[in-house]
């Protein structure tokens, strides 16, 4: 192990017709013999190989976590299973890929390692750090907090399609974790809403920031909607529909049935029908 061994090997001729009981006593005639020097190259050593997760900030081993280690990256890689102290055989030469998680930890990413000596790895999980959020909605020509204001928080997992809301705390505030992009839209009454992406600082100490929202008062304006022929003349006895921006249907303005109170700066859509 670790060095090439040779081996010497002798081809003998024997008459044909010579019993290999003879041959293998010793006592049949050598017509001729010839010796060859085979070299067998030394095989790829195996190592004793135990990933050990510990803590980052600290070096204390990290207890509960779970180790994976694959021969490749592809989904059918195969997955290594460790003796009974924990370790596993590697091969020298070869490539695996060895991720970590643990509950309270940033997940140990794959990465991949070639085995040199038999031993303990040490993984290192950096900590899962949070940070206090307060969002106060205010108007933005007072400054003042707006009655009724709500805020919503939300944020996609890596590796899914589906966002999940994050509750706020009993006292108003959320628990951010930093690194991790986070939407938060702003609402209030008679107000446009808002939205902004937060993302807290990866600084790996807690801290309590604050995002405020400026939100701007809603104005509204009567709007007329007329059905036009070519010409451009009206068509008497045109009915409109008109939806808000809510998906709700707005009704007209009183004693009119096209005149329709609606907020600047949002989208509504009218549908006109006439028969003929």
């Amino acid at each position: 192990e670790g060095q090439s061994a040779t081996v010497i090997v002798t081809l003998r001729l024997y008459a044909k017709g010579t019993s290999d009981s003879d041959i293998e006593a010793g006592t049949a005639k050598v017509l001729a013999a010839q010796d060859f020097n085979i070299v067998l190259e030394p095989g790829p050593t195996k190592y004793l190989v135990t990933f050990s997760p510990v803590n980052a900030a600290t070096g204390e081993a990290i207890s509960g976590a779970t180790v994976t280690v694959k021969d490749g990256t592809s989904y059918y890689a195969s997955e290594l299973t460790p003796n009974s102290d924990g370790a596993y055989e590697l091969v020298s030469g070869e490539t695996y890929y060895v991720s970590a998680t643990a509950d309270g930890y940033l997940s140990y990413p794959s990465t991949a390692f070639s085995p040199t000596a038999a031993g303990e790895q040490k993984l290192e999980l950096s900590p899962i750090v949070y940070d206090t959020y307060t969002f106060p909605v205010v108007d933005a020509t007072s400054s003042e907090q707006i009655e009724g204001s709500t805020v919503a928080v939300s944020y996609t997992p890596s590796g899914s399609y589906s966002s999940r809301t994050v509750s706020a705390n009993d006292d108003g505030t959320y628990t951010l974790q930093q690194g991790v992009e986070y939407t938060v839209t702003a609402t209030a009454p008679d107000h446009l809403s808002q939205t902004q992406k937060v993302t807290p600082a990866s600084t790996g100490t807690a801290s309590t920031e604050t995002c405020q929202f400026s939100l701007s008062a809603i104005t509204y304006n009567d709007v007329t909607f007329n059905a036009v022929d070519s010409t451009g003349a009206v068509l008497d006895g045109a009915t409109v529909t008109v939806t808000g921006s809510d998906g709700n249907t707005v009704s007209p303005v009183d004693g009119t049935t096209n005149v329709f109170h609606l907020a600047v700066g949002l989208e509504a859509k009218a549908t006109f029908k006439l028969d003929g």
